[in-house]
Order: structure tokens, then C-alpha cells, then sequence
């Protein structure tokens, strides 16, 4: 095929062309744990403070609590409960971009927390799915910690998917406590997800038995071409499949008037930054700044280092050891 095919093809065109054996069968489920909420800290004995009914009779418990705090958590299962423990996600300060496709999928994202009574009214469950892709540092890091800010300021709760199977029934226990909360599903590398757990639990969390109301899921892949079809080309499955791109010229003005020390400066950073992606251009910031280098020269060793391809082919060499033996 040649490249001005590739190219009149549609995006989805570019999934499923490499779509690997993950046998469910080496991922069996495990024992489906007791419905208890716990806090991360749960391994420290707590002061008692109030009692629970269980099937056994009452126990002693902590503080109890009605809502989780809006965070974003990761559902574990250390011994025979649920654990939500929160997450701390350190990042760059991110910025906001307007008139790209960043701000595109967020004014998307907005309308749909405000359309829930809308989807009742037609009979749909209020959920829909995002798949963003592209190169490794365009951005994508950058909308999703966009969207969990805007899901956690509606007293909403984000969920990091460690393992498909966790995360449902962590989700479903989820509801029975908090029937109506703003739930964001984040799928972070989801080819790296399905390889390790398979699809089968995936697929159920996102249209089976276990989908639930009220919820935005959100993945990200650097690697299109790994995901089967049936994953990525299913509505309600993935309603929105955006691809990401390196930043264009008036990204990256809007991103270096953002983020320099001298926003002057902006217009020539955007020019000398040409192809390069969102990381590579803090690294520029970073490089003229911190490490004194001229722009032109930051900028050049970023886009070799962007299109270079390392490879041990390259040693070549008759020596051996680490002292140059024969």
C-alpha cells in the first residue's frame, strides 16, 4: 500500500493491523471478594468507633464514611475485601489550549456531564468512551489529567483500571454506596492492559453486565495498530476515537506563552520547535533555561533524538569484557 493510500484511508483504518493472541484462559477470576469499603490504610488497626452488620454478626469498624473523597483511586485486593486507595499523580502544571483538538474533546467532555437527563429520557445509560492515540509525549497525559480535574471539581470520583477485573467489581461495589457520582474510567495504555489480562473481563466492563451509569471511560495508546478492531470499531464501546498529534504552530505558541519565563520569547520558540512533541518542547524550556544551550541547538538534539532509531547492530567491535578482552 502506498503512503497516499494510508493516508486517504480513514483513522480507524489504522487499528487492528497487528492484533496479538491474549488467551483469557491464563487469566482465570478470582474468588469475588466481600462488599466492603476500606479505606488505603486499612492494613493499620483503626480505633473502632461505630458498628456494622455483616452476615456473621456485627463488627467493630472505623470512622465510617457515606462518599468517597473526589480523587483518583486504583482498586486492589490485598486479601478478601476491596481496597480504594487514592492515587497521587504528579505532572507538569498543564495547560489550557484553546481551538485544537485538546479543547475540542473537552467541550465534549463538559456537555456530557450535563446531559444525563437527556440519555434517561431516550432510554440510554449515561456513559460514553473515548480512545485517544498517538505518539509517545503529543499530549495525551495532558487531556486526561484535564479531564479527571473537570470530573473531580463536579464532587466526581476517577478510577485508574490496574486490572479489568478489579476495576468492575470495584466499580459495581462503587454503586451500591454512591448510585449517582460522576465516575471517570482510565484505561492508560490499554494495548500494555489487554496484554496482560486479556479482553474478555475489558469488553464486559465496558457493554456487559457490568457497565454502569454515569461514567466517561477513557483509555490512551501509543500503539493504534495493536488493538483489535472489535475494540476500538464498536460504538458505546469507544464512541470517540481521536488522534493526538504533535503540536501544531498555534499549539505551541499558545504552549510557550503558557509556560516561558519570557513570553516574548514564544514566537521564536514556536518556530525553532517545528514536529516536535508537547515533552520534547518543556525539554527545550529546559534546556535553554536550566542548561543554558541555545534554542537552535536544544531544539535540534531533540529532533534527532526524535527520529533516531538506537540499535545494537550499531556496536560493532571485536572486543570483549569490560577491561577490552581478547
Amino acid at each position: 500500500m502506498t503512503t497516499k493510500e494510508k493516508t486517504a484511508k480513514s483513522p480507524l483504518c489504522e487499528f487492528g493491523t497487528e492484533v496479538r493472541d491474549t488467551a483469557y484462559e491464563n487469566h482465570p477470576v478470582p474468588a469475588g471478594p466481600k462488599d466492603v469499603l476500606a479505606p488505603c490504610d486499612a492494613e493499620r488497626p483503626m480505633d473502632p468507633t461505630a458498628w456494622t452488620l455483616t452476615p456473621k454478626g456485627y463488627v467493630s469498624i472505623g470512622t465510617p464514611v457515606s462518599r468517597l473523597p473526589p480523587a483518583v483511586y486504583e482498586v486492589t485486593q490485598p486479601r478478601d475485601v476491596l481496597i480504594f486507595c487514592a492515587c497521587t499523580i504528579n505532572t507538569d502544571s498543564a495547560v489550557v489550549f484553546k481551538q485544537n483538538t485538546h479543547a475540542k474533546v473537552l467541550e465534549e467532555v463538559t456537555r456530557f456531564w450535563g446531559q444525563e437527563s437527556q440519555y434517561t429520557r431516550y432510554g440510554f445509560l449515561h456513559r460514553r468512551g473515548y480512545l485517544l492515540y498517538g505518539p509517545a509525549g503529543s499530549g495525551k497525559s495532558i487531556l486526561v489529567k484535564q479531564m479527571i480535574s473537570e470530573c473531580l471539581e463536579l464532587g466526581g470520583v476517577a478510577f485508574m483500571c490496574s486490572s479489568p477485573g478489579l476495576l468492575s467489581r470495584g466499580l459495581a461495589l462503587f454503586r451500591k454506596v454512591e448510585p449517582k457520582r460522576p465516575v471517570l474510567c482510565i484505561f492508560e495504555d490499554i494495548d500494555s492492559i489487554i496484554r496482560e489480562y486479556g479482553d474478555r473481563e475489558l469488553l464486559g466492563l465496558l457493554d456487559g453486565e457490568s457497565q454502569i451509569n454515569n461514567v466517561l471511560n477513557l483509555a490512551t495508546t501509543n500503539y493504534p495498530e495493536r488493538l483489535d478492531p472489535r475494540i476500538v470499531a464498536r460504538p458505546r464501546r469507544f464512541d470517540q476515537v481521536v488522534k493526538i498529534d504533535n503540536p501544531d504552530m498555534d499549539t505551541r505558541l499558545q504552549f510557550f506563552t503558557a509556560k516561558l519565563p519570557e513570553p516574548e520569547r514564544a514566537q521564536e520558540f514556536a518556530k525553532a520547535t517545528d514536529k516536535l512533541s508537547i515533552a520534547a518542547l518543556t525539554e527545550v524550556i529546559i534546556s535553554v533555561y536550566c542548561h543554558k544551550r541555545p534554542l537552535g541547538e536544544a531544539s535540534d538534539i531533540l529532533r534527532n533524538l526524535s527520529e533516531a532509531r538506537p540499535s545494537s547492530d550499531q556496536f560493532v567491535s571485536t572486543r570483549c569484557g569490560f577491561t577490552g578482552g581478547k
